[in-house]
Formats: structure tokens, C-alpha cells, sequence
């Protein structure tokens, strides 16, 4: 018996409800109805048709219960040398990540990495990667329901720890370090780092490129957005917990993130996310002992209905 284990961190999230005639989204429902029955073949979304390495995202294992799901999505990729994944594996409704170890070293299916999650009416709970948004799953479940959810798009946005310290009337302005974050960028691109609007600031104060090259390359300053707040007197909590979640979102590293208060204190991003930290056993092959996270997944989601009284 093993006695090694492992410290995962859990994220919670909310499934954001734009549908004033209804409680909740219908996410939670539309994923259980099609992932009934499925195989897994009908579950991979490619990320891009003219990458060589033709990665993939599907749900490779899932259980579900009366009021949420629980599952696995894997990211895969083909190997250069047999163009195909193996037809037995993914005609199956679900192969978990114990049966990869059983494939054999000339499959084309290579594993990448995984994460959990549990899914339930109003929330997201999953142990995805600190530094990767949850941008990647909800892109994900937008394209796998994508005929069921019609012309809506589901948004999950990170859930947002409510305490005295981080009352959005207290807030003075948010500040976010260089490469955290993407803006919205002009027309003829799609996306704009930080860095980019410091490039420009910078090329406008020093006429020498070559040495403004230099400055950059040796990391000599840093870009620091700082975004001051406007805000109405009074905020619901419902309010405040979807403007900061919707803030904190798209932002890989969220100790980059610091909120200013008007009293000059210093708020890390990560203070502020609701999160719990859970200790797991390892099997002997150091795999992840499955129900024991899903019981903890379990435990949290049940912490967050009792934080907003559902």
C-alpha cells in the first residue's frame, strides 16, 4: 500500500446565469444529456488543423451523479510516426488514465497531461494548472455542447472570496505586471501583450532603437498597468464577486494581479480567488487516488452552497 500522496489545489468557479427566467444555466444539464451514452471518439476537439502534432482535448472518463459530474479531459497528440489514434480505445465510452498505461510504446496516442473537474448547476470546481486560465475548459464545453446551447455562450468566471478586506468599495485601483495578461488588441491583430504597450510607450521617450532593444531583452524595466477604479456607492455582492471574477479571469498568474486600497494596502490576486488545498494519496505508480479527489471535490462544492445559502 502506498503511503505517498499528493497536495492538489482546487479552484472554484461560477457558471454564469444570463437567463433571467431561469435559476441556473442549462450547462449542467446539456453536458449530462450528451455525454450519456457517448464514445470518446465523439468527445476530441482539435486545436488546430494545421498543427503537425494534431493536439487534442476530449473527456476521457466521467461519472455522473443526480447533481453534478464528475471527469477527466486529457490532452493528447498524434505521434509522427502512425497517423491514427488506436480505434479500440477511443470507441469506448470512457478509458480512464490507469488504461493508458496499458497501451503499447508503437500507439499513436501520446499523452500529454490531464486534469479533473466536477461540474454542477451553478459552480466549477477542477484542479486544472494554477497558471492556466479556465478559458481552456470553457472553450472546450462551448464546442463539445455546441448544438445544444444554441446561440448562448457559457461564461465561467472565477469565484471570489468575500471578506472584509477585499470590499470592492475599499479598492482604489488594480495594478497587473508585464506577460499576466492579454488585452484586447487593434483590428489588424488578435491579441496584445503588455510588453507591446510598453514597446510603444518607450520607443516614444528614447529614439535609439537598439538600445531600447537592449532595455527589453534585459528584463532592465517592466510594464505595470494600472487601472483605476469608478464605482458606484453601493454594490451588491452578487455584483462584486462577478466584476472581480471577471477581472481575474484571463490572467495566467494571479500574484502578478495586486489591488490597492485607498488606504495604500497591497491585495495579491490569489488572496482574493476561492481555492482549497487538499491532500490525495498516490498509488503505487503515483497516480492520483480518484474517489478520494472526487470526495474532496464533493466536500468543497458543499462549502460553496453553504457560503451562499442554496
Amino acid at each position: 500500500m502506498s503511503n505517498k500522496s499528493k497536495l492538489l489545489k482546487l479552484r472554484a468557479f461560477n457558471i454564469e446565469n444570463n437567463e433571467i427566467t431561469k435559476a441556473s444555466s442549462d450547462l449542467f444539464d446539456n453536458l449530462k444529456k450528451k455525454l450519456s451514452g457517448s464514445k470518446a471518439e465523439e468527445r476530441r476537439m482539435l486545436l488546430n488543423e494545421e498543427d503537425v502534432k494534431k493536439e487534442e482535448d476530449l473527456i476521457s472518463d466521467y461519472e455522473m451523479k443526480k447533481d453534478y459530474v464528475f471527469g477527466v479531459v486529457l490532452r493528447i497528440t498524434h505521434s509522427e510516426d502512425v497517423p491514427n489514434i488506436p480505434e479500440t480505445l477511443l470507441q469506448e465510452e470512457t478509458f480512464s488514465i490507469f488504461d493508458l498505461g496499458k497501451i503499447d510504446a508503437t500507439s499513436s496516442i501520446i499523452y500529454r497531461n490531464h486534469y479533473y473537474f466536477l461540474i454542477s448547476k451553478d459552480y466549477v470546481i477542477t484542479n486544472l494548472q494554477g497558471n492556466i486560465p479556465i478559458k481552456r475548459l470553457q472553450v472546450y464545453l462551448n464546442w463539445y455542447l455546441d448544438e445544444e446551447r444554441g446561440a448562448k455562450y457559457y461564461e465561467i468566471t472565477p469565484k471570489i472570496v468575500c471578506n472584509v478586506e477585499t470590499k470592492l468599495a475599499d479598492i482604489k485601483k488594480i495594478t497587473v505586471k508585464d506577460n499576466s495578461v492579454l488585452f484586447n488588441a487593434p483590428k489588424d491583430t488578435h491579441e496584445r501583450k503588455i510588453t507591446n504597450i510598453n514597446r510603444e510607450v518607450l520607443s516614444s521617450l528614447i529614439d535609439d532603437t537598439g538600445s531600447l532593444d537592449d532595455i527589453l531583452e534585459q528584463d532592465i524595466i517592466s510594464a505595470e498597468l494600472s487601472i483605476k477604479f469608478k464605482k458606484p456607492t453601493k454594490m451588491s455582492v452578487e455584483d462584486y464577486q462577478k466584476i472581480m471574477g471577471a477581472y481575474m479571469k484571463p490572467i495566467s498568474e494571479t500574484d502578478d494581479v495586486s489591488f490597492i486600497t485607498k488606504k495604500g494596502g497591497r491585495i495579491k490576486g490569489s488572496k482574493i480567488l476561492r481555492v482549497k488545498s487538499v491532500e490525495i494519496e498516490l498509488t503505487e505508480t503515483n497516480k492520483i487516488n480518484e474517489p478520494e479527489l472526487y470526495q474532496e471535490m464533493e466536500k468543497f462544492l458543499l462549502e460553496l452552497l453553504n457560503e451562499n445559502n442554496i
